[in-house]
């Protein structure tokens, strides 16, 4: 007997079917009820909470699956190799791999993408019944050799499949078929009663089992949802209704009587009239618009994604704690949840709603499969340097967070990277250096143990692996585990979580050691004894991995359920939140995933083979789909769709949200501007404290209630604080004086450099020198290494040769000398990997040139010039005593660094005394920066000499500051009207400039030329001119005054915790390469805006703000 139980959405089909089914249980007739495979639990779970457990157990409850195994069990077929969908996947490969000489358009050698397109083929044909044999039937008869080929083809590699499968597993793809044949010689459910619930439609492969029950049973019973009253012929059930017609085909065929359906016509779901009203409406051709607002039907227009799941959290807290809702009652459905991942999640839990998402999670970010994938990754693609790192970040070896960032660290500094991890690490962890400190030594020893105890088991795996078949690669790759000490590290692992509050995180690790042991198992089996290279072995273990699920049941009894419209289990649900309802996307534009065209799958249908549904049943399909997720909650729908995604393409509403607005003619599209976000927002700590970041942000008034809930909250007190700096635009400081004092030292030693920067910065400077937190550097010939070189050879040069020496050199000799210096240098600071490399000895090359013409020119000024080199890399605080400022409080400040020249001329008995600087950058000096802190360096270091210099030098006046190019700049030749001006236009390239005493004698001293060849001052009618660099005596000594009031300045700023983010703009651009921009926020306080003025309006200002000084 066969029997329809018909109904719309929500007419009570499967309390009818509970009914019967219990009818029968109290009759003590054998009755089974099948739903799809993911209601199984709801079911179960039904039944017991309408029958009780004793009458529950004697109605069985099966989806197709546990159907077979059912019978399988009962009649001895039991299959104990059960291939599984990785183990599928690597034989579906090695058939391809097998295959490649005889495939001429589906050959890629077993690509991961051509296998899942096969392996869904081979579903396809197995759900559809379709034979191998049939696909070469058809071939013959069609005429398009492009089809011709892929149906030969594809039946090849099927039988190809089916032949290794067969081999030592049971494909459960072919359950179904052996159910069938299993009941057509003996239906040992012929006494049973059978009802079907849940069902819109069968594959060809459950209908032949399907129809066996019919035509074998006492009776089956099927519920549909269509309308019982036009016996459903609207559009929106016409899967339903084809379903309805095979069925009743099949019982004609085989003489089953057919009994007259059960017809509910009462809509016993919906508990108001708007929820009823749009089920008796959507998608109907007799559509009559509404004039009613409705009140419990919802649609929301969102940005984004973003914008939408802020909207869904914030609805579903409010029905919760507003409505009384459990959020059990609470479903999320989408058609795809993967654009969802990472963005419902977090907003969920940013709500702190319970959710539990049917989903699988991502497999290969977890720590086990990172380290496997980071393993074979190093070895396939020879140890690319993030393959490496991240083997080590995995937080499954035995070394430590900061060995792995010292390693790090040496990996960025020296570009390690494929064949440089086979080479021992020699080089300074500093990078370019002739200075090995103990604390360098240690460093190195620790990441040179850690390249070892990885990288070499890596090595000797990948030699050992080599022409082994698979069992041999997974014993020695499960070795290579061990002796890497996985194992362990996992153990510890699971200890920290299980010491925590993420308890189930530990358990879940090895829940995925076990799994992957397992997988480790199958791939050995599946490959035997095949030899393969690595590399092979990898993509075979990938596709088992790749097939790996990993899933959650819900860890709450009282949780939101977010799930597909394709696995939507409607039960119990209120309120039903429709997400992603934007056009093409849900419903869904129907798509094939084998490897057969639409255009071809219509074709093979006209040749009676039929490949799974058409396009018109898979559009009917995805109707029912929409129909059903709108009609599933008996409250409240919410229907909601985004205008843009995380890429920026745009969308429009899909047919839902469509629906919707034809049947409710004044229903309104909300958008965000259209909810009290604010109020909305308290609904969870995480948005209330983003709500009131946003409030001050906008400096709008906060409650002081919310304020105070914040503050008492130990996870919130100190970003409460924060924000309120941030609303009060407080600047940067250190409260406690004692803190700056452990930051910076009781007593301050201080660069000239260190100087520059606070003045330029005070927050970068903290940043810099309180917090050691500073940029990395690669060891590379970068503008400062090639600084550092310059001053190198010319500090040699300078001092192991006199002037009467170098003044007769010819170019040649220069040469050889500073081939010898660059050579001792690259030898002491490069070691000797980067002096085997041919473009490091040419970049070398190039600075050999570069510094020969410099120190031509160089040269060629002192040998014209009074001034002889008397010192070279002088060190401040070494070579002649710290210059030492007092502050008020006892604070001391020292001033150290290093002079990179000190040239004297000795004239009637008075040495006059100027300092050099080499630059190698475009260094203008303007005497105006001295106000504001900042080009300090020559001027700083000339006053220390000045005040402690005595024992070194005698008496001396200062003869002035210059900065000197120190390389040489790139000449146009456009620039030039003949060759012969070359060396005048380099000399004018090259001259020095800075800041020199107003004296004729000393400015004749230093040029003799009197025309401003070398420095920048000309001698004019006897008088040295100059509008920029010159000063007197007297000014100089105010110059000096000034520098000591930065000091002090400095100093008590330091200790007084002045580090606001104040930086300098204008002329100079503070912020522009800072490395601290990402956590600076010098909007709270105003820029320093400097100015270029004239030498005498900064000699003005300096004098005055001494006489201010000396009046308090």
């Amino acid at each position: 007997m066969l029997r329809f139980i018909l109904g719309k959405s929500g007419s009570g089909k499967s309390t009818e079917t509970l009914k019967i089914a219990g009818e029968l249980a109290d009759s003590n007739l054998p009755v089974m009820l099948i739903v799809p495979d993911q209601s199984t639990f709801e079911c179960e779970k039904t039944l017991l909470d309408v029958f009780g457990a004793k009458k529950a157990e004697k109605v069985l409850v099966f989806g197709f699956s546990r159907l077979c195994k059912y019978v399988f069990e009962l009649t001895g077929n039991s299959a104990d190799n059960v291939i599984d969908e990785g183990t599928r996947a690597v034989v579906m490969s090695l058939a391809l791999e097998e295959l490649t000489e005889k495939l001429r358009l589906l050959s890629s050698k077993g690509s991961k993408s051509l296998v899942d397109v096969m392996l869904q083929t081979v579903s396809d044909l197995k759900k559809s019944s379709v034979t191998s044999d049939e696909l070469r039937s058809v071939s013959r008869l069609v005429c398009d050799e492009t089809l011709k080929t892929k149906l030969n083809e594809t039946a090849l590699i099927s039988d190809t499949f089916d032949a290794l499968v067969s081999q030592s597993y049971i494909d459960p793809m072919d359950d179904l078929t052996r159910l069938d044949d299993i009941l057509q010689k003996n239906n040992i459910l012929r006494n049973y009663t059978i009802i079907f619930d849940g069902f819109s439609g069968f594959t060809m492969q459950q209908l032949k089992v399907v129809r066996s029950l019919i035509r074998d049973c006492t009776a089956t019973y099927f519920t549909l949802t269509l309308d019982p009253l036009t016996d459903g012929s609207e559009e929106v059930f016409a899967t339903s209704q084809q379903t309805y017609k095979i069925l009743k085909e099949y019982a004609k065929r085989d003489g089953v009587d057919i009994k007259a359906p059960i017809k509910l016509t009462d809509l016993h779901r919906f508990k108001n009239n708007e929820l009823t009203l749009l089920e008796q409406n959507i998608f109907r051709t007799h559509l009559e618009p509404l004039e009613i607002s409705p009140e419990n039907i919802c649609v929301y227009n969102a940005v984004d994604m973003y914008d939408e799941c802020e909207y869904v959290a914030r609805k579903i807290k409010g029905l919760v704690i507003e409505k009384g809702y459990l959020y059990s009652d609470i479903s999320v459905i989408c058609h795809d949840i993967d654009p969802y991942k990472g963005i419902l999640s977090e907003i969920l839990e940013k709500y702190e709603i319970p959710y539990f998402s049917d989903e699988h999670a991502d497999i290969d970010v977890k720590p086990v499969i990172r380290l496997v994938n980071s393993i074979f990754r190093c070895i396939v693609f020879d140890f690319e340097r993030e393959d490496v790192l991240a083997l080590l970040k995995s937080g499954l070896t035995e070394f430590s967070v900061e060995e792995i960032s010292l390693f790090e660290n040496y990996l960025f500094v020296w570009n390690v990277s494929g064949s440089a991890f086979k080479n021992k690490f020699v080089q300074n962890p500093k990078g370019y250096s002739d200075r090995f400190s103990d604390y360098d030594r240690e460093v190195l020893v620790k990441v040179e143990n850690l390249r070892e105890s990885v990288i070499e088991p890596l090595l000797l795996f990948k030699e050992n692996a080599k022409d082994k078949n698979g069992l041999e690669i997974s014993k020695l790759f499960y070795a290579l585990l061990e002796e890497l000490k996985v194992p362990d590290a996992l153990r510890r692992m699971y200890a920290d979580f299980e010491s925590s509050d993420d308890k189930a995180v530990g358990a879940e690790q090895i829940r995925i050691w076990n799994m992957l042991m397992s997988v480790l198992d199958k791939t050995a089996a599946v490959i035997g004894t095949k030899a393969m290279t690595v590399k092979r072995y990898y993509e075979l273990l990938s596709l088992q991995i790749s097939a790996m699920q990993l899933s959650d049941i819900p860890r709450t009894v009282d949780c939101v359920t977010v799930t597909t419209a394709q696995r939507v289990r409607i039960s119990k649900q209120k309120a039903s939140f429709l997400i992603g309802c934007v056009d093409g996307i849900f419903p869904a534009i129907p798509h094939t995933a084998g490897i057969f065209s639409p255009f071809e799958l219509k074709m093979l249908a006209m040749n009676k083979v039929e490949i799974g549904d058409d396009f018109a049943a898979l559009n009917n399909l995805e109707t029912f789909m929409a129909y059903s997720c709108m009609t599933s909650a008996s409250e409240y729908l919410s229907v909601s769709f985004y205008l843009t995604d995380i890429s920026g393409a745009s969308y429009q509403p899909s047919e839902i949200v469509l629906q919707c607005k034809k049947v409710f003619k004044n229903i309104v599209a909300y958008d965000r501007f259209d909810f009290d976000a604010k109020k909305e927002s308290m609904y969870a700590l995480r948005p209330a404290f983003d709500a009131v970041a946003e409030m001050l942000g906008r400096g709008e008034k906060v409650p002081e209630s919310l304020l105070e809930v914040f503050s008492k909250i130990t996870e919130y007190s100190a970003k409460m604080d924060s924000l309120k700096n941030a609303r009060d635009k407080v600047p940067f400081k250190i409260n406690e004086s004692q803190n700056a004092e452990r930051l910076f030292g009781g007593n301050l030693s201080i660069s000239a450099s260190q100087l520059e920067k606070f003045n330029l910065c005070r927050f970068s400077y903290f940043c810099n020198y309180g917090l050691n937190v500073r940029e990395r550097l690669k060891a590379e010939i970068n503008p400062m290494q090639y600084g550092t070189i310059v001053h190198y050879i010319l500090e040699r040069f300078f001092r192991e040769y006199s002037k009467e020496q170098y003044s007769v050199m010819d170019k040649d000799e220069l040469s050889k000398i500073f081939s010898t210096y660059i050579s001792e240098y690259a030898a002491a600071h490069f070691g000797e990997v980067q002096t085997k490399q041919n473009s490091f000895m040419y970049r070398i090359k190039l600075i050999l040139e570069n510094v020969l013409r410099l120190v031509k020119h160089t040269i060629d000024e002192l040998t014209q010039s009074e001034f002889f080199v008397t010192d070279c890399e002088l060190k401040i605080g070494e070579d002649v005593p710290s210059y030492t400022v007092v502050l008020p409080d006892g604070h001391k400040i020292a001033v150290c660094g290093s002079v990179d020249r000190v040239d004297i001329m000795q004239k009637n008995g008075t040495t006059y005394l100027r300092v050099i600087d080499y630059k190698t950058g475009s260094k203008e000096f303007k005497l105006s920066d001295v106000l504001y802190g900042i080009n300090l360096q020559m001027l700083l270091y000339l006053h220390s000499i000045e005040v402690s210099g005595s024992d070194r030098y005698g008496d001396i006046i200062p003869a002035g500051i210059l900065y000197m190019p120190a390389t040489v700049p790139y000449i146009s030749s456009d620039s030039l009207k003949s060759i012969d001006k070359l060396p005048d236009e380099l000399n004018k390239k090259l001259k020095m400039n800075g800041l020199l005493l107003k004296d004729t004698e000393i400015i004749h001293g230093m040029d003799k030329t009197d025309a401003a060849t070398y420095i920048p001052v000309k001698i004019k009618a006897g008088e040295p001119v100059s509008s920029t660099s010159l000063a007197t005596l007297e000014e100089f000594g105010k110059i000096f005054q000034k520098v000591d009031m930065l000091i002090a300045e400095m100093g008590k700023n330091i200790y007084n915790g002045n580090i606001e983010a104040r930086p300098l703009k204008g002329g100079h651009d503070s912020c522009e390469y800072c490395p601290y921009d990402s956590v600076c926020a010098y909007r709270r306080s105003n820029p320093i805006n400097c100015f270029s003025v004239d030498n005498k309006t900064v000699i003005e200002e300096i004098t005055n703000e001494i006489n201010g000084k000396e009046e308090e």
